[in-house]
């Protein structure tokens, strides 16, 4: 059946019985009125009950003898007048497309609409929530999927006209949801229908079972913690601050840092001084726990998503995230270890706010939302909304008014892949190094090798300063030459603009003089030379180790590395050498590139030769 809005589909004593007695209006499953799920398509209109009523009232000699029912004051506002009021809870729950007072009661209904479609009309569960607050509990909905129900508002004592949110969080669906007064601009609620826009689909990136996510790794060891703090303002002089603000304080630098680090005062009170170091006003300013460096600078967040121990995809952690904010349960773990910034108190995983989306293959977080722990495979597909300084603070559900995407620089990950040999030696035997194969590199035709002597020449360039790269004692690796005595290894010394003498460090003779012509590159700080830079991680922690696994996992920071003066940005040949007692020394060639997720394998084989009896 379908909801009833022809006044002709009601009959008395059928769907529609009237007790003049008792005052009661009895709405019965019966005939053509259901009430099955969802709400928009069963039920009876007011419009229709109240016209139906009119119509009843001519012709109905009884009904007459006492007072009209209901009071129109418009198709989606009514009042119950004159003490009549629904017999039962279901008689209130058959009424569709209007929002009631019962006057005789001081009872007051809104009735909710949502507009979209849900993918499940008989499954998807929509629920609401009275009263503020993340520890406040939720109510379902009378039906399941598209609604058209009214809820009670006010019962004369429990008054919920103030706040009212509407949620729709499916297993491995999109969420959604809306706040009636905030997204309507509403002074307060009254009994009339609102139409909220609350619909469903099936989320391609939500894709795991609760019963998987709740116990096995890596998501049984993710956390979520919630972090107190206001204010997020620039830190200034001969200002009162309350008791947990938090400040940018932009002349205490870290990591290279420019833009200065963020600060939290437990005591509060009134500054006095340059900045949080020489406060004198207040002197218990620490380290906000929710600052996180991304790139160079410092930003601050209030919700960190992070892990206990290990790290987990940005797929895992949209997951595990999505299967917080369906929990009845509280889901701050408060587990950063600050004292003085923990203890943010209960949060409802039902009522928490949203806390990321997937848009592309980015993971996108929401405002103060930071993601730590993250796989460095997943580095450049995650983008966070901070709490931008000065923007106003946070808002009363603790989201920041004002926030500013930040993503990371451009973070190259890749795999080294041993062979079984060294992985099945003792891990204290042997060792890995990552080299630059060098860091500077030019290549041009006006390169010339005069004065050759023994092993030593002259080179020369006539356009690049030999001393921006070189200088006296340092080693040059040097190819293009016709003759192969000019090219090779070699020491530098008599550095100067447009010549260098070059000595080979083998010994060997050089070859005869060349005049420029041939496409000559030369190299400084070259792999297999005392000069070679040893590559550091995206942590600014050397490419270096033993081989305690098969696959150990690096990463390198593509856009910002500038080790030993190399260009930020390019990419990156290194050599990776491996060795074992038992095994054998090799080593490997490769570039890093603007790209994640490449193996670089390294296959020492059993050395049948090493012997320590």
């Amino acid at each position: 059946m379908a909801k009833i809005v022809d006044p002709d589909q009601l009959n008395q004593a059928t769907e529609v019985t009237y007790d003049t007695g008792a005052k009661t209006v009895d709405l019965a499953i019966a005939g053509n009125l259901d009430d099955d799920s969802p709400g928009k398509t069963s039920g009876v209109t007011h419009q229709a009950l109240y016209s139906f009523t009119k119509e009843e009232y001519l012709t109905t000699a009884a009904l007459r003898k006492v007072r009209f029912p209901f009071k129109a004051i418009y198709e989606a506002k009514f009042e119950w007048i004159n003490s009549w009021q629904p017999n039962d809870t279901q008689s209130i729950d058959l009424i569709r497309d209007a929002g009631f007072r019962i006057v005789v009661l001081d009872d007051e209904y809104a009735c909710i609409i949502s507009l979209g479609d849900m993918d499940a009309p008989l499954v998807d569960q929509a629920y609401y929530q009275s009263e503020a607050g993340f520890d406040k509990t939720t109510t379902d909905f009378d039906k399941t999927g598209e609604l058209n129900e009214p809820i009670l508002i006010y019962d004369g004592s429990n008054d919920y006209r103030d706040f009212l949110k509407v949620y729709l969080r499916e297993l491995n669906k999109i969420f959604d949801e809306g706040n009636l007064i905030v997204d309507q601009d509403l002074a307060a609620i009254t009994y009339q229908a609102y139409r909220i826009p609350l619909s469903n689909a099936d989320d391609p990136n939500y894709t795991e079972s609760d019963a998987t996510i709740d116990g096995s790794t890596p998501y049984t060891n993710m956390r979520l913690s919630f972090l107190l703090g206001s204010g997020f303002t620039t830190w200034a002089d001969s200002t009162l601050y309350p008791a947990g603000a938090v400040v940018l304080d932009a002349i205490r630098q870290s990591g290279g840092s420019s833009n200065g680090t963020w600060w939290f005062t437990p005591g509060g009170g009134t500054s006095s001084g340059t900045g949080t170091a020489d406060d004198t006003g207040i002197t218990d300013w620490e380290s906000y726990a929710g600052e996180q460096q991304i790139g160079t600078e410092w930003y601050a967040f209030n919700r960190i998503i992070h892990t206990a121990t290990g790290t987990g995809t940005a797929l895992q952690f949209y997951n595990w995230a999505q299967r917080q904010l369906r929990k009845s349960t509280d889901i701050n773990s408060d587990a950063l270890g600050i004292p003085n910034q923990d203890g943010y108190g209960t949060v409802y995983g039902e009522v928490a706010v949203p806390l990321c989306d997937f848009v592309g293959v980015d993971l996108v977080t929401r405002p103060g939302v930071f993601v730590d722990d993250l796989d460095a495979n997943d580095i450049n597909n995650i983008k966070f909304n901070d709490i931008t300084v000065d923007g106003d603070g946070l808002d009363s559900e603790d989201v920041p008014v004002t926030s500013t995407e930040r993503s990371y620089p451009f973070v190259s990950a890749f795999n080294l892949v041993f062979s079984d040999e060294i992985v099945a030696e003792t891990d204290g035997d042997t060792y890995f190094t990552m080299f630059f194969q060098y860091i500077l590199t030019d290549t041009d035709t006006d390169y010339a090798a005069t004065s050759p002597s023994g092993s030593t020449y002259t080179l020369t360039s006539g356009s690049l300063d030999l001393t921006t790269f070189f200088s006296n004692g340092d080693y040059a690796n040097i190819s293009g030459f016709a003759n192969s005595g000019n090219n090779g290894m070699f020491t530098c010394s008599s550095v100067v603009s447009g010549s260098m003498d070059v000595t080979r460090v083998d010994g060997q003779n050089v070859g005869a003089a060349e005049t420029a012509g041939p496409s000559v590159t030369v190299r400084n700080k070259p792999y297999d030379s005392p000069d070679a830079v040893i590559v550091d991680d995206a942590d600014d922690v050397d490419i270096a180790g033993q081989v305690t696994a098969k696959t150990i996992p690096k990463t390198f920071d593509y856009d910002n590395n500038v080790q030993g003066g190399r260009t930020a940005g390019t990419d990156a040949p290194v050599a990776v050498e491996v060795n074992g007692l038992i095994t054998t020394w090799v080593d490997g060639t490769f570039t890093i590139t603007e790209t994640t997720g490449v193996d670089f394998p390294l296959n020492p084989a059993d050395d049948p030769v090493y012997s320590n009896p």
